[in-house]
C-alpha cells in the first residue's frame, strides 16, 4: 500500500464512527479526562482562550482531545495554542475560525458538519488531518505545517479559496488534493519532502514534478504524471504487484520499476510516459483472473521477460491480455501468452492474448505461444512492426491451442518458427491474409497448419511440412532465399492459384507433393524436385 496511507485511512474512518458513539453516551456516563467540548452553542460565538467555554472550565492542553460538536464556534485570533486533537462536526456542525495566532495540534478531524475558516496565523499539524467537511482559505495569508511523516486529506471534503494560505510539507508527509488542484497554484508559496497526490473517486494522480514510493496499490487507479517508482528505489526496488487500484502511465508521467518485477492482476495502461526498467512483467496470475494491459503511446521497456495469461502452482484460469495500439515495446527476454509454471501433466489451464494494431514491438529472445498443458495463446498482428530474436513456437504445450494472425503488420523474426509439435494434440494456427513474413525456417506439424491468402512470405533457410498448407486460392507472394529447402511432399499443399507467386533463390530446393505442377505463370525456381 502506499507508504502512510493504509492505517491512516482507516483510523479516519473508524474515527467518525466513534465521535457519534461518544455523543450517544455523553449523558450516560462521566467524560474521559482527556476530552473537551465547547459549551458556547450557536448563535454564540466565542474565542478558544476563554476557560469558561470549555466543559472543564479550563483550556485544551497538548494532552487533550477537543471537540466543537454542538453547532458552536471558536475563535482564534491570537495566542498559542497546543492540543492533541482538534475535532470539528458530527451529528451537529461545529466551526473553529482562525484568523491570527499559533496552532498545533496532532490530528485534526474536520468531519461532515465541521467548517475550518482560516485566514491568517499558522497552522501545524504533527500526523494527520482529515478533511470531509470544509476547510476554507479564502483570502487567506496563514501558513499550513505538515511535519516529517504526517497524512494531510484535503480529497474528502471541499477545499475552499486559492493563492493565499503557503504549504510546507516535511520528510515523508503525504498530501492528497482534489482532482484538479495544482499545488503550485492553489497555495501561495509550495514545498514539501513528502509525496503529493490528486485525488478524485477512484482515481488518484501523482502529479507532475513530484515522485511517489509504493510497496503496493491502492484502490483507487494511480494515474502517474509525475514519478512513481518502487519502495527502495533505486539501489533495492520491490517487486510490485498490482490486484487493487491499477495503473495508467500518463503523457509525461514516468512508472519506473528500476529492474524489479512488476505483477498487475487489474486492468492496466500506458496512454502516454513511460513503463522503464521492469524485470518480469505478468499480466494475470490468479485463478479466473481477466485482467488486460493497454498501450496506446509512449514507451514500455522491459529488461526480462512478459508472461500475458500465467498460471502458477495454485491458480488455474487465469486470463491476461496485452493490447498494443501505439507506441514502442521492448522486451529483454521472453514474451509467453498463455504460460505458467506447472507440471506438463497437470490438468491446469491457462489464457494468453497479445493484440497490436499499431507501434513498434521489439522482443529479444523468444515469442511462445501457448507452451502450458491445456494452454490458450493467441497472438493477432494486425498493424505495426514486429521483431522477434529468436524462435516462434505456436501451441507447444501438450493438448494446447496457439494461433496467429498476421493480418497488415510487419513480423520478422531471426529463428526459427513452429506451428504445433510432434506428439501431444496440439494445434497450432499460423493465418497470413496480409502484411509481411520473414523468418529463418518454419516446421508446420501434423495436426497444425498454415493458412496463407495474401501478403508475403520470405523464408532464409527452409520450410518443412507435415501439417497443411493452405493457399485458399489467394494472392500471396513466398520467397525462399539461395541454397534454401521447402519440403512440402510430406504434408497437405492446397488452395493454390494462378494468382500465388513462388519464387525460389539459386541452388534452392523445392519439394512438392506427388501430381502437383508447380509451374504457375510466376513460379520460377532455381531447381524443381518432385517427390
Amino acid at each position: 500500500m502506499i507508504k502512510h496511507s493504509k492505517s491512516l485511512f482507516i483510523v479516519g474512518v473508524h474515527y467518525f464512527r466513534g465521535i457519534v458513539c461518544v455523543l450517544l453516551l455523553i449523558a450516560a456516563s462521566p467524560l474521559q479526562a482527556g476530552d473537551v467540548f465547547w459549551q458556547l452553542s450557536s448563535p454564540a460565538t466565542g474565542t478558544w482562550l476563554t476557560p469558561s467555554n470549555w466543559s472543564t472550565l479550563s483550556l485544551p492542553t497538548s494532552a487533550d482531545r477537543a471537540f466543537i460538536i454542538n453547532d458552536g464556534t471558536a475563535t482564534i485570533g491570537s495566542g498559542s495554542v497546543d492540543v492533541l486533537e482538534i475535532v470539528l462536526g458530527a451529528t451537529l456542525s461545529g466551526t473553529l475560525s482562525q484568523s491570527g495566532g499559533t496552532v498545533d495540534v496532532d490530528q485534526f478531524n474536520i468531519d461532515l458538519l465541521g467548517v475550518l475558516d482560516f485566514t491568517s496565523g499558522s497552522l501545524t499539524v504533527g500526523s494527520q488531518f482529515n478533511l470531509f467537511g470544509t476547510f476554507d482559505v479564502t483570502g487567506s495569508s496563514g501558513s499550513f505545517v505538515a511535519e516529517d511523516n504526517s497524512f494531510i486529506d484535503f480529497s474528502q471534503g471541499t477545499l475552499l479559496g486559492s493563492g493565499g494560505m503557503s504549504f510546507t510539507g516535511g520528510v515523508g508527509s503525504t498530501l492528497l488534493l482534489p482532482q484538479g488542484v495544482d499545488p503550485n497554484v492553489f497555495f501561495s508559496s509550495f514545498s514539501t519532502q513528502g509525496d503529493v497526490f490528486n485525488v478524485s473517486g477512484t482515481k488518484l494522480i501523482v502529479p507532475f514534478g513530484f515522485t511517489l514510493d509504493i510497496t503496493g496499490d491502492r484502490p483507487d487507479l494511480i494515474r502517474v504524471e509525475g514519478i512513481l517508482q518502487p519502495e527502495g528505489s533505486p539501489a533495492s526496488p520491490q517487486s510490485l504487484t498490482f490486484d487493487e487500484g491499477g495503473v495508467e502511465v500518463a503523457p509525461g508521467g514516468l512508472f519506473d520499476m528500476h529492474g524489479a518485477s512488476l505483477t498487475l492482476r487489474t486492468d492496466s495502461s500506458v496512454i502516454g510516459g513511460e513503463l522503464r526498467d521492469v524485470g518480469t512483467f505478468t499480466i494475470a496470475d490468479r485463478t479466473d483472473d481477466d485482467i488486460t494491459f493497454t498501450q496506446s503511446s509512449g514507451t514500455t521497456d522491459i529488461n526480462g521477460s512478459v508472461r500475458i495469461g500465467y498460471a502458477t502452482a495454485g491458480s488455474s484460469n487465469p486470463h491476461g491480455t496485452f493490447n498494443m495500439d501505439g507506441g514502442s515495446l521492448s522486451i529483454g527476454g521472453t514474451m509467453s501468452v498463455g504460460t505458467g509454471n506447472q507440471q506438463s501433466f497437470t490438468s491446469v489451464f491457462s489464457e494468453g492474448t497479445f493484440r497490436q494494431t499499431a507501434g513498434t514491438t521489439s522482443v529479444g529472445s523468444s515469442l511462445i505461444v501457448a507452451n502450458q498443458r491445456f494452454a490458450t495463446g493467441g497472438v493477432e498482428l494486425l498493424g505495426g512492426t514486429v521483431s522477434v530474436g529468436g524462435n516462434v513456437t505456436l501451441a507447444s504445450g501438450m493438448d494446447s491451442d496457439g494461433t496467429l494472425i498476421l493480418a497488415g503488420a510487419t513480423l520478422d523474426v531471426t529463428g526459427d518458427v513452429t506451428v504445433g509439435r510432434s506428439a501431444g494434440n496440439s494445434t497450432g494456427q499460423l493465418t497470413q491474409n496480409d502484411g509481411d513474413f520473414s523468418l529463418n525456417a518454419i516446421t508446420v506439424y501434423s495436426g497444425s497448419r498454415y493458412d496463407l491468402t495474401g501478403g508475403t512470405l520470405t523464408i532464409g533457410d527452409r520450410f518443412d511440412l507435415t501439417g497443411i498448407f493452405d493457399f485458399g486460392g489467394g494472392n500471396a507472394t513466398i520467397t525462399l532465399a539461395d541454397n534454401g529447402v521447402v519440403e512440402w511432399s510430406t504434408g497437405t499443399l492446397t488452395g493454390v492459384a494462378s494468382s500465388t507467386n513462388y519464387t525460389a533463390g539459386v541452388d534452392s530446393q523445392s519439394f512438392f507433393p506427388a501430381g502437383f505442377n508447380p509451374f504457375t505463370p510466376d513460379y520460377s525456381p532455381d531447381r524443381f524436385l518432385d517427390a
